[in-house]
C-alpha cells in the first residue's frame, strides 16, 4: 500500500492556527488586529493635532486627554472599517506602572465603545503571561516585568478569567485568541477547550519595537512597508491579517496614532474594506484553499458542523491522499457535539475524541503498536476500533494480522487510503458516502495513486451524504 510522510502541521485538530487566508470573492478585504490593549494612555509623543500627508481627513484626533485606544477607534470610525482588538485583562500584576490605564478590566467604557461599533473582540490572556513553560522575558525600559510564565493549568486559568469577565460583563463570547509574546506551548489545548482558534499575528504591521531615534522616521517604516507591498501588487494585502499594537512601544512611545490614519487611506486608494478576522474568516476560512475551489462549499459546510478539515496551520490539502490517521478522525465526526452521523458518541469516546492534546488513555499499552501514546490521532484510532468501523490492516496488506493481545495489532495510521475501504469505514460509522466525485481528480502533478481517495473528494463525499441524511440535496 502507498505511504506518503506525516507531518506533524499536517495533523487535523480542533485549532487552526491562522496567519493568512485565500483571497476571498467580492472585492478585496484585510483584517487589521490590535493586541494589549484597550488603554486610556495617552499617545507619546503628544501628536494628537498633528497632519500627515496623505490623510484626507487631516487630524489624527480631535486634541483633549484622548488615550491611544480612543484615538485608534476615532480613525476606524472615520473609514468606516472594523477590526479585532487582542485584549487583555489587567496588567496590574505584570505591568504595574499601568494598572489603572490598560485591560478590560479598568476600561470598561473602551470596552462598550468598542463592542457598539462593531469591532471584535480576541482574548490575549488576562495577565498578558506567556502560555507555556521556562520563558522568563527581560522587562522592557521603563516597566516594571515580572515574565513569570504560569504552568498548564494556571495557563488555561488566566484565559478562561478574561473569557469569563468578557462574557458575564458584557454579553460577549470570543472565538479568537493569540497567546502573549507568541508562546503557544498550551495554547492549542487551551484554546480547544474554549472552543478558540489560534489567531496568529499575519503581517507585521510594525511601531511595536523600540524606536529608531526617529519618531518620523518610525511612523514612515510603519507605512512603507504595507505601502511598497501594494505598489508591487494591489491585491497583495486580500486575504491578510495585519498585527498592530494597541499601545506604546518598547521606547514608550505610539507610533500607530499617526500611522493609521495614513495607512487607512492607502487601503482605501488600492480599494481595500477593513474587516475583522471573524468576517475574514466567514468570507475564506481556509489557507490553501479558495472559496472558488469547487471543494469548498462542503469544506466550509463540515467546518460550520464542527468536523475536523484543516491541520494545526490551517490547511486542507485538497489534492493529497487521505490517510488512515486522518479517516480516523472523520469516523468520529463533529468532535465539538460528539455526533457521527445519526449516531451519538458516549461521554466517554466524546472526550476521548477531544483533541489531539488531550489527556492519554491511562493504559500504558495502545492499541495498535504503530499508534503509540502521544500520537496526535491515538484517542481517535482506538474510539473507532472500539466501535468496530475497523480493527487493523488485514494480512493481504502484508501486514501481520492483529492478534488478540493488546500493542500488537498494526494500524497503519500513515498509509493512503483506498476509495473501497474509505466508503466502508465511513458507512458503519454512520455516514454512507456516495460515488467519487471524478470531477475533483487530482492534477497529475500530485502523485496520487488511482485508488486512492483525495481529501477534497472525501469532505464532498461526506458533506453530500450528511445532506441527503438531513433530506436536502447533495
Amino acid at each position: 500500500m502507498p505511504k506518503v510522510s506525516v507531518l506533524t502541521s499536517r495533523s487535523l485538530g480542533p485549532v487552526r492556527r491562522i496567519e493568512r487566508v485565500m483571497p476571498p470573492a467580492g472585492g478585496r478585504c484585510v483584517a487589521l488586529t490590535f493586541e494589549d490593549g484597550p488603554t486610556a494612555a495617552p499617545p507619546r509623543p503628544d501628536v494628537r493635532k498633528a497632519r500627515w500627508p496623505g490623510n484626507s481627513h487631516g487630524l489624527v484626533s480631535g486634541g483633549g486627554s484622548t488615550g491611544i485606544t480612543d484615538i485608534l477607534l476615532d480613525v476606524l470610525r472615520t473609514y468606516g472599517a472594523v477590526a479585532t482588538f487582542l485584549v487583555i485583562g489587567s496588567p496590574a500584576e505584570n505591568y504595574p506602572d499601568e494598572d489603572t490605564l490598560a485591560g478590560v478590566e479598568n476600561q470598561p467604557a473602551l470596552v462598550r465603545r468598542m463592542l457598539n461599533e462593531g469591532h471584535e473582540l480576541a482574548n490575549h490572556s488576562s495577565r498578558h503571561l506567556p502560555l507555556g513553560p521556562g520563558h522568563g522575558l527581560l522587562p522592557s525600559p521603563g516597566v516594571g516585568r515580572k515574565g513569570v510564565a504560569p504552568a498548564d493549568a494556571a495557563a488555561e486559568a488566566d484565559v478562561l478569567r478574561l473569557h469569563e469577565l468578557v462574557r458575564r460583563n458584557y454579553g460577549y463570547t470570543m472565538r479568537l485568541a493569540r497567546p502573549p509574546h507568541l508562546v503557544d506551548s498550551f495554547a492549542f489545548e487551551v484554546y480547544a477547550g474554549l472552543g478558540y482558534q489560534y489567531l496568529g499575528t499575519g503581517l507585521d504591521g510594525g511601531g511595536w519595537r523600540a524606536t529608531s531615534g526617529s519618531y518620523d522616521n518610525d511612523v514612515e517604516r510603519m507605512v512603507l512597508g504595507l505601502q511598497r507591498s501594494l505598489e508591487k501588487d494591489g491585491s497583495s494585502l486580500c486575504g491578510q491579517f495585519v498585527s498592530f499594537h494597541d499601545t506604546h512601544n518598547q521606547s514608550g512611545e505610539s507610533p500607530v496614532v499617526s500611522a493609521l490614519p495614513r495607512l487607512m487611506q492607502l487601503f482605501r486608494n488600492y480599494g481595500y474594506r477593513a474587516v475583522t478576522a471573524s468576517q475574514l474568516l466567514e468570507m475564506s476560512p481556509f489557507g490553501d484553499l479558495a472559496p472558488g475551489h469547487p471543494a469548498f462549499p462542503a469544506a466550509k459546510d463540515l467546518l460550520e458542523r464542527g468536523w475536523w478539515v484543516a491541520t494545526q496551520a490551517n490547511e486542507v490539502w485538497p489534492d493529497q491522499p487521505v490517510l488512515r490517521g486522518e479517516l480516523a478522525v472523520w469516523t468520529l465526526g463533529a468532535a465539538a457535539t460528539g455526533t457521527v452521523g445519526a449516531k451519538t458518541l458516549t461521554d466517554g469516546e466524546v472526550a476521548a475524541s477531544a483533541g489531539s492534546g488531550a489527556a492519554e488513555s491511562r493504559a500504558s499499552v495502545a492499541i495498535y503498536a504503530d499508534v503509540p501514546a502521544g500520537h496526535a490521532y491515538r484517542r481517535h484510532v482506538e474510539t473507532a476500533a472500539t466501535r468496530g468501523y475497523w480493527r487493523g490492516i488485514p494480512a493481504a496488506a502484508g501486514r501481520p494480522v492483529a492478534p488478540d493481545a493488546r500493542g500488537s495489532r498494526v494500524f497503519g495510521p500513515a498509509d493512503v487510503v483506498k476509495v473501497s475501504e474509505f466508503c466502508e469505514v465511513m458507512s458503519r460509522a454512520g455516514v454512507p458516502v456516495g460515488d467519487v466525485p471524478r470531477e475533483l481528480a487530482p492534477p497529475a502533478e500530485a502523485g496520487v495513486a488511482r485508488h486512492a481517495v483525495t481529501r477534497a473528494q472525501a469532505l464532498v463525499m461526506i458533506a453530500n451524504a450528511l445532506s441527503q441524511a438531513e433530506g436536502g440535496e447533495p
